[in-house]
């Protein structure tokens, strides 16, 4: 019967990563109740888009202000307060 330690050792080193990693860290939640792109009201053209940049949630009113957001993300960026709000 052959020995099931060498295969245990090897998947042993296969696993070890995994439980090294960490998780990401939560994105900033979006504060705003408008498109950050077109400042449109959320939810007055259907479900608004929620994306994740630089650590972030961007909430758009449609996929076009994604791509809008995309080409020039400090210029929207600067319309978020620089620190969350604290949450009562």
């Amino acid at each position: 019967m052959r020995s099931i330690l060498p295969f245990l050792v090897l998947f042993a080193g296969v696993l070890a990563p995994a439980a090294e990693a960490t998780p990401e860290a939560k994105p900033i939640p979006y504060p705003l109740k408008t498109c950050i792109v077109s400042g449109e009201e959320l939810g007055s053209m259907g479900k608004p888009v929620t994306v994740v940049r630089e650590g972030r949630e961007i909430a758009v009113c449609c996929k076009g202000c994604i791509k809008t957001f995309d080409k020039e993300p400090a210029k929207y960026l600067k319309k978020l307060p620089s620190t969350p709000a604290a949450k009562p």
